[in-house]
């Protein structure tokens, strides 16, 4: 992406967080914008689960404030973290291995740990990205 444009992280510029403030307050309650940008740029996005619903409503249900708590429902693993393959990917890396023991890993496994394999599985990804970026 860097070779035809600049990287932004959106939250962090200020651009986009002054683009963000002026938008209508209709708009950012119950994120009505996200909700319109995601059907406009591909519908399919909207049949995926969210915050207990089968799929991302067009709008929030009436009163939804009282029904979720205040955060967004969005899961970093969702269901992918219950699968043998995942258990099998962070206890089994190689890549994983100049950044902990496999000990160490099972036992971050058995106590699901949530930050902890959130980090380990973005070191294993980073570790197989500079891999495959790295010439052989």
């Amino acid at each position: 992406m860097g070779a035809s444009t600049r990287a932004v992280a959106p939250f962090l510029d200020a651009r986009w967080v002054d683009a963000a403030a002026r938008l209508p307050r209709h708009d950012k309650l119950g994120s009505r914008f996200h909700r319109r940008l995601v059907a406009e740029c591909d519908p399919r996005l909207l049949e995926y689960p969210l915050a207990g619903e089968e799929r991302v409503l067009p709008a929030p249900r009436l009163l939804y404030w009282l029904r979720k708590p205040g955060a967004v429902g969005y899961d970093t693993f969702g269901a992918a973290t219950r699968l043998p393959e995942f258990e099998e990917l962070i206890r089994d890396s190689p890549l994983l291995d100049q950044f902990a023991t496999r000990k160490q890993r099972v036992r971050v496994l058995a106590t699901h740990d949530e930050a902890s394999l959130d980090l380990l599985l973005t070191l294993h990804f980073a570790a197989e990205a500079a891999a495959a970026a790295s010439p052989a």
